[in-house]
This record gives C-alpha cells, structure tokens and sequence, in this order.
C-alpha cells in the first residue's frame, strides 16, 4: 500500500520489489506443502513477476506499466494472505 501512494519514493519502490522477489525465492521450499489454498506460491511467484515486468514497462509505457504493477502486487498481497497459515 506503501508503493502505491508513493510515501517513500522511488527507493521504497525498489525496496518493496526487492521484498516481493526475496519473498517468493525464500518461501519456495513451501511450495509443495499442501492445504486450503495449495497452489499460493504459484499466484506470489506469478505476482511478483507481474510486478517486475510492470517496473521494465513503465520505462516505456507508464500507464500499462503502473496498471502490471498493481495487479501484481494485489496477486502477492491475496497468496500471502492465502500461504500464511501454510
């Protein structure tokens, strides 16, 4: 939520990208764990490459870039929320 009202600029940005990619790195070996919503790690995995392919497309297109990022970062927000009790 930070990221989107731009509170800390463009290192806070970088810094919550950074935090969605070491994110979905580090909970990999969880992955395969099942339970309720067994598949989180692949809408994270998929969120935070939506997000980082917003950032490359925003250098190009601002608009379609902004509206990448936000849908990934909603997908990580849902499969955090989804992959916590996990």
């Amino acid at each position: 939520m930070l990221v989107l009202v731009n509170l800390f600029g463009l290192p806070g940005r970088l810094a919550g990208l950074a935090a969605m990619i070491a994110g979905a790195v580090l909970s990999a070996p969880r992955a395969s764990e099942g339970g309720a919503a067994a598949r989180w790690w692949e809408a994270m995995a998929v969120g935070a490459l939506l997000t980082l392919a917003g950032v490359g497309v925003s250098f190009a297109v601002g608009s379609l870039g902004g509206l990448l990022a936000v849908a990934g970062g909603i997908l990580v927000a849902i499969a955090v929320a989804l992959g916590f009790p996990a």
